[in-house]
């Protein structure tokens, strides 16, 4: 169990450090997984899996439990960088409504930089804005 929490802790870790090209595909790997999670957890339900010996079907409840896990977490960092960034947005905008009189130069762009640094994800927070420009 210890093995499998560090090797969490690590991969989260590694994620950090990455790209957004090799985000999304850690993304689309992660969505592959959950399928084939969920596939295995509806495979155990059956009646056919009774069928398998004990220890197979205990090692694949296992299998699911930390497959569940590993997902949810990874999903769950990523979730939170979503959340920042979009609350840097919002931040940014409303500073940008008062920053109007005081500053002519592009004051939104400005604030919501600014909220991103203060929350430590500008440079994700920016790609990510780069890509919902991409996007529209």
């Amino acid at each position: 169990m210890k093995t499998i929490l560090f090797s969490v802790i690590v991969a989260v870790a590694m994620m950090a450090g990455c790209n957004e090209e090799q985000l999304e595909r850690a993304d689309r790997a992660a969505a592959g997984a959950g399928t084939a999670i969920t596939t295995a957890e509806g495979i155990l339900a059956t009646p056919a899996a009774a069928a398998l010996p004990a220890d197979w079907r205990l090692y694949g409840s296992l299998a699911v439990a930390a497959g569940s896990i590993v997902v949810g977490a990874y999903e769950k960092w990523r979730l939170s960088i979503m959340t920042k960034t979009t609350k840097a947005i919002v931040k940014g905008i409303e500073k940008a409504e008062d920053q109007v009189q005081t500053n002519p130069t592009n004051p939104i762009k400005v604030a919501i930089g600014a909220e991103m640094r203060a929350a430590g994800i500008y440079d994700q927070g920016n790609r990510l804005v780069d890509q919902l420009k991409i996007a529209r």
